[in-house]
């Protein structure tokens, strides 16, 4: 007689999700980005407006990113390792830290940041940031001015365990 063994398969578990948001991202950048990389002093502003959270008082977020570093309309905005604070509207703060990759497609300039909360709410949190900007215009970028600003969109999603 033969006997059959019944395996049973892990269970899968699904990453909660603490908060996911959405909004606008302005970036402004003095002097304005040319051609050519030079010093810019880069203050970034993104506002997540419409918020859903396990934090039932999380409605809305906001972290502001100021830094001097060398730039040019032919670069990506930035890559590399960063902190991103975000204050919520109920008070608390979420540090992120996160590992920024940066493409350029179909006119689009896409940062994408992916890390942990390593303070504040949701601390020990998977994060992930999205900023989409159209790509700078190249005859903006050859303006006297330069390319002084961009507008896109931003989304956050910190995921718990």
């Amino acid at each position: 007689m033969a006997s059959m063994v019944l395996g049973v398969a892990p269970v899968a578990h699904a990453a909660v999700v603490d908060v996911t948001c959405v909004g606008t991202t302005q970036v402004n950048y003095s002097p304005g980005l040319k051609i050519q990389p030079r010093s810019i002093h880069f203050v970034e502003n993104d506002l997540y407006t419409i918020c859903t959270s396990s934090d039932p008082t999380i409605k809305t977020g906001r972290t502001v990113i100021s830094f001097t570093t060398v730039f040019s309309c032919l670069q990506p905005l930035r890559t590399g390792t960063a902190p991103n604070p975000i204050t919520w509207n109920n008070g608390q703060t979420s540090n992120l830290l996160l590992n920024y990759g940066a493409t350029f497609a179909d006119g689009q300039n896409i940062l994408v940041g992916n890390g942990i909360v390593t303070d504040g709410e949701f601390k020990g949190d998977s994060a992930k940031v999205v900023l989409t900007y159209a790509q700078p215009d190249v005859t903006q970028c050859l303006s006297p001015q330069g390319v002084t600003s961009q507008i896109g969109t931003a989304t956050v999603t910190i995921n718990g365990s």
